[in-house]
Parts: C-alpha cells; structure tokens; sequence
C-alpha cells in the first residue's frame, strides 16, 4: 500500500539475530513498503502519475536526542519494481525541539545500491551526529534515472552505538 507507517513497523523483516541482519521481502503489491504516489503516500508531497522526485523528503522525529552513528536502510524491493528504490539522498539532522523551526545541517550524501528484488539485506549508511531529533532524507534520484517516479524504500533503522533503535515515531514534512 505504500504507507509511510511501513518504513518503521518491520513489515516485510524476516530473520533471526539483530533488525539489522533481518532481511526484506519482495512483495508485488509493495504493501510492507513505503513509496510516493499518485496519493503522496502520506509525505503531503508532490503528487502526480508518477509524481516528479525533488523535493521528496521523509523526515524521522526520534522518540528523544540520540547520538546517532548511522542508518541501515532496506531500499525498495518491490517484486519487479527495483528501479523506484532511492539512489541518492543527502541526510540531514537536526537537534531543534520542534520541526517548524527545525534548523538542518548535512551529515552526508549517500548512494544506495538497487534492490535485489530477492531476499533484501540491509545498507548501512555510516556517519556520526549528536543530539540529533530530527533526519531528513531528501531523496535525489532514484535507480530508474527517471525524474519522475514512484521512489521509494522498504525499511529505515537508526543505530545508535552498539544499540539499534526499533522505537521511534516518524513525521512527514
């Protein structure tokens, strides 16, 4: 169904061990994934058939400031549908108490490898940022090349030293 809510419930993680040695499954529908879409998914976003990819940003609120030294990310594994997965994005943090007056820095910009379509492993995406309560992922292609598309990923987990956060509430911007 592509529903933001997917991006953090686990939906499509099967494994055994740690979240970030879990793998993602491929469903054809996408509905244990997140994408935009003629509907904007929930993001309040751009619209369209397929909707065009700037200015697509997923912004995380995490449950309390945190030291974060990276993000693993599941990239959209939709069965057939590879190429909607994300290829580049810059991650932004911010430590402000509230997204309206959230003040963004980079942390980095990143490439993601396309999905498999198989049995999705984890992409670790490794950077260091303190007292962060906000990430910002402006997504800035994705692997079709097209400038409009059904961009999307499958799952997102902060790590947070030797500790992986599971709990945290996301917001869209």
């Amino acid at each position: 169904d592509g529903s933001l809510t997917n991006l953090v419930d686990g939906s499509g993680l099967s494994g055994d061990g740690q979240v970030h040695e879990m793998v993602h499954d491929n469903h054809p529908d996408a509905r244990t994934m997140w994408h935009v879409g003629n509907q904007d998914a929930g993001l309040g976003g751009p619209t369209g058939f397929p909707p065009p990819i700037a200015d697509t940003e997923i912004v995380f609120r995490l449950d309390k400031p945190k030291s974060l030294d990276g993000v693993y990310i599941w990239n959209h594994n939709q069965l057939g549908l590879t190429q909607r997965g994300v290829r580049d994005l810059q991650i932004l943090v911010s430590d402000d108490e509230l997204l309206s007056i959230a003040d963004f820095r980079p942390v980095g910009t990143f490439e993601l490898a396309e999905a498999s379509g198989g049995a999705e492993p984890a992409q670790l995406l490794s950077f260091t940022a303190r007292n962060v309560r906000w990430v910002k992922f402006d997504i800035q292609s994705a692997h079709s090349g097209d400038t409009d598309e059904f961009v999307g990923l499958s799952e997102v987990r902060f790590v947070e030293g030797p500790i992986y956060a599971d709990s945290f509430e996301s917001e869209e911007n």
